[in-house]
Parts: C-alpha cells; sequence; structure tokens
C-alpha cells in the first residue's frame, strides 16, 4: 500500500504497509453492525459483504483520517473516512509486528445527519452509545 496518511499535521508513513482484514473482524463488524434495526438506532446503516470491497479505497483515498484518542492493545488506532451515500468509517490499527495496517472495524453512518436524543436533557452516553470500537 502505497500512501501516506496525514493525522493533525502529522504525516504518517504508511508506503511498506500492508493491509490486513482478519477473519474476526469481518465477523465482528457483521454481527455488531450488521442488523439494520439496531444501527437505525444509531443513525448508521447496517453493514454488508459489500462494504468490505469498499474498504482498499476508503484507506488509499479517505476523505478524512484521524487517530483515535483511544488504543486497541496499546496500539495507535486510525480512522479512516470516507463520504459516499452518507460516511463510512473503517477503524484500524498499526500491529508493529509486520508493517500492516489491520482493520479492525468499520461502520456507516446514513446519508444526512446523525441521529439526534429525543429529550435533549437526556444523556448521550448511554450503553447504546458507548458500545465503542476501540478498547481502552
Amino acid at each position: 500500500m502505497r500512501f501516506f496518511a496525514v493525522i493533525y499535521c502529522i504525516e504518517i508513513d504508511l508506503e511498506d504497509y500492508n493491509c490486513s482484514l482478519p477473519a474476526v473482524t469481518i465477523r465482528h463488524a457483521l454481527n455488531k453492525h450488521g442488523d439494520e434495526a439496531s444501527e437505525s438506532k444509531h443513525g448508521q446503516r447496517a453493514i454488508t459483504a459489500d462494504d468490505f470491497l469498499k474498504i482498499p479505497t476508503i484507506i488509499q483515498e479517505y476523505d478524512t483520517v484521524e487517530l483515535s484518542p483511544e488504543h486497541y492493545k496499546g496500539r495507535e488506532v486510525f480512522l479512516f473516512r470516507k463520504e459516499s451515500n452518507g460516511r463510512t468509517t473503517v477503524v484500524t490499527y498499526d500491529s508493529k509486528r509486520h508493517t500492516d495496517l489491520t482493520i479492525q472495524t468499520m461502520y456507516a453512518n446514513k446519508s444526512g445527519s446523525l441521529a439526534t436524543s429525543v429529550d435533549v436533557n437526556a444523556s448521550t452516553l448511554t450503553s447504546e452509545t458507548t458500545r465503542g470500537t476501540a478498547s481502552t
């Protein structure tokens, strides 16, 4: 994979990196983000098998990329986002062992704005909204 990611004005050279998509990631994305009814509650759409085919484009032709404040098993987590009929986010981490950018999960927002809370005084931090994609 030959590209550079500019994150917080810091250029990260990913030229010699491979991109890996473990089977556990596919299962996670389909099981946790593949149910339309559940994802709709969060203003998102369900992940489908076709979304996995878009991963190389999302990572190489991202609209935005950011370094997550969260880490995955002590590793830096990167969020690659692409706008196309909504926003799709691919969450990756640097494996450090094999110069792999490993995909952890992915999720997609519906076109338009994100869902908002019905009660403006209600907390947005619930068990449903804090099911993070990266462990601390």
